[in-house]
């Protein structure tokens, strides 16, 4: 796929790796969708990619919620007609045990946050592109890697990819391709690299390769930071 004047969606848009993302692809031409909760620093971010020269959308969500998801995509398909490329950012969160917590409440937001917000995103990005009757990408990627256990990555990693190969397999008969990109496992013991800018260039190395290799699906990707 041609990124330049490629309509990108970027979900939690402000977090490192996501303004890294909005930043590298403005700079090749594409057209931008950026979401986040970040009202403040989502117009920060808004104003670089536009200086860079690329057409951008900005769109604050406080309560992600799928209603919110589904007025977000109405919105998309009145202004631009479709998306062609979905960067899903998942929030890689210490998996939250049976017993530890004494409010369940905030054990259901944490797995909400990591799974269902991602879900929704991508489920609405494939309804979207399957509309449309266009090639479409969505690239799932690690956005928070702030945890320092690798137990915790090992889960992410195997979320990231059990949902990258299922969703690929569906559809492929609408065109759409899904790919990931993780940290590499070396890594996974060094969090000064995984939390690095360089870490999060080369992320969005490998979401550029994906986008523009047409036969990559299925897969993910390892990024390794100098």
């Amino acid at each position: 796929m041609k990124i330049a004047d490629s309509v990108i969606m970027i979900t939690a848009a402000t977090s490192p790796t996501g303004s890294t993302l909005a930043r590298h692809f403005s700079a090749m031409g594409a057209q931008l969708i950026l979401v986040d909760r970040n009202n403040s620093e989502l117009q920060r971010l808004h104003e670089t990619c536009r200086q860079n020269g690329a057409q951008c959308f900005a769109l604050t969500m406080e309560d992600i919620t799928s209603a919110q998801i589904d007025l977000l995509f109405q919105t998309v398909r009145h202004y631009f007609g479709t998306i062609d490329v979905l960067f899903n950012l998942w929030q890689m969160d210490t998996v939250p045990g049976l017993l530890e917590s004494a409010n369940s409440d905030d054990s259901y937001h944490a797995l909400a946050d990591t799974m269902v917000v991602p879900y929704r995103f991508s489920r609405q990005a494939a309804l979207t592109m399957r509309d449309s009757g266009r090639k479409g990408v969505i690239v799932n990627l690690a956005a928070d890697r702030s945890t320092t256990n690798a137990w915790d990555l090992e889960n992410a990693c195997a979320l990231l990819q059990s949902f990258t190969q299922r969703w690929a397999e569906e559809l492929s008969s609408a065109s759409i391709r899904v790919g990931a990109v993780m940290p590499a496992r070396r890594l996974w013991h060094s969090p000064k690299e995984l939390m690095s800018s360089a870490m999060d260039y080369e992320i969005s190395q490998g979401a550029e390769y994906i986008v523009e290799n047409d036969s990559f699906t299925g897969r993910l990707l390892e990024a390794e930071s100098d």
